[in-house]
């Protein structure tokens, strides 16, 4: 069984460095590399609808999974990372250690992986696949658990908006088959914001 993940295109917010992004798209969405199967899901934020309705063949038939959402960023949702690193040193250098914690009021990381965790595992995929658009930090997520990796990978892991992976299950195992960069990132503009590693794209 295959599955593709597709990181929801670049937003205003991911340009930005936003936490919890639910910006605009700012280009048109390119295909990724990898071949989607026709049968798609989205996550519930906006930029993941809008980039498995610009990919499937069947816009209309997309259909949402709420455990797919990224995670409740809490006091930082909304908040450009540079104005979190001003306000929050403290929160944001926690949260960037101990994937258990969530210094503004939200979801840990570690309840994000267990969260997307369950509906991978606990989802019945069709026999030829599926794809799947969803944020990028869930998309880390995923990867995450398709390697039986520790919560701390999470942020250990770069997919960049517009990128894709492909996960494959035989019997009750996951793994992580691919991973490939998005289309055009080069004629894409610059990121706005400090670079912290780690913090999602």
């Amino acid at each position: 069984m295959r599955l593709v993940v597709v990181a929801h295109a670049e937003t205003t917010g991911t340009r930005a460095a936003v936490f919890g992004d639910v910006g605009d798209l700012v280009d048109e969405v390119a295909a990724p590399a990898l071949r989607t199967p026709g049968r798609w899901w989205s996550a519930p934020e906006p930029a993941c609808a809008a980039t498995a309705s610009a990919l499937a063949d069947d816009p209309t038939a997309v259909a949402v999974l709420d455990g797919l959402r990224g995670p409740d960023l809490g006091a930082w949702a909304g908040r450009p990372l540079d104005e979190v690193i001003a306000t929050d040193p403290a929160g944001l250098a926690t949260w960037l250690t101990d994937p258990g914690a969530a210094p503004h009021g939200g979801e840990s990381l570690t309840a994000l992986l267990a969260r997307v965790g369950d509906v991978l595992d606990g989802t019945t995929w069709p026999d030829a696949g599926a794809t799947l658009s969803v944020t990028p930090l869930a998309a880390r997520a995923l990867a995450v658990h398709a390697l039986a990796g520790p919560p701390a990978s999470v942020l250990h892991l770069d997919v960049a908006p517009g990128a894709a992976l492909r996960l494959a299950r035989t019997g009750g195992t996951w793994r992580l088959s691919a991973l490939v960069p998005p289309a055009a990132r080069a004629a894409r503009g610059t990121r706005k914001g400090p670079r912290v590693s780690g913090v999602p794209d």
